[in-house]
């Protein structure tokens, strides 16, 4: 009876302790990171000037967008996209700000 106790108590132990063992401290590669920051800055610095043309440049050919806010609905292709940025900065031109 012991013996067996011993034994779940074990088990457990080592079924709570090996996940934590096996999580990696992620780093991000220096020169992944610079790409990534630099595709960031880009499309705040092309949402900022309200350029439709130059934010669908930021998208695949078959690209699909989803906002799900005030019904804006999806987008499916890049002149479908740049047409709703367009409407997007003629309606209010809004501005991204941030930080990654």
């Amino acid at each position: 009876m012991k013996i067996g106790l011993l034994g779940v108590l074990v088990g457990l132990a080592i079924s709570f302790a090996l996940p934590a063992f096996a999580q990696e401290k992620a780093t991000v590669d220096p020169e992944t990171r610079q790409q990534i920051e630099a595709v960031v800055m880009k499309y705040y610095e092309t949402f900022n000037k309200h350029d439709a043309a130059a934010m669908v440049d930021l998208y695949s050919l078959d690209a699909i967008q989803v906002w799900d806010f005030a019904g804006s609905g999806t987008f499916s292709g890049r002149q479908a996209i740049e047409k709703n940025y367009a409407a997007e900065f003629a309606a209010s031109p809004p501005e991204h700000v941030g930080k990654l």
